[in-house]
């Protein structure tokens, strides 16, 4: 999400962290997410580019390497 001048942004992302956490909490299934909070295009561009500094990729590669190690831990998630 790109910064505007207003509180707009602050609101969104403070939104969607919650109801990820929230799914989460209700589910009992760990999710993961990323979310760009970023100032100007510019630099969501430069974020999500195709190179080593793609933020959504370091995200997607967290969370497999979480679900390997549940795996291999042998971990169940659902419903409480």
């Amino acid at each position: 999400m790109v910064k505007g001048e207003t509180d707009h942004y602050q609101f969104i992302c403070e939104a969607v962290c919650q109801g990820v956490m929230d799914i989460s909490g209700e589910t009992g299934v760990p999710l993961g997410f990323g979310l760009l909070t970023v100032e100007t295009l510019s630099q969501a561009v430069a974020r999500s580019s195709n190179d080593r500094h793609n933020k959504g990729a370091e995200a997607a590669h967290a969370l497999l390497a979480q679900v390997a190690l549940a795996r291999r831990w042998n971990v169940k998630w659902g419903a409480k």
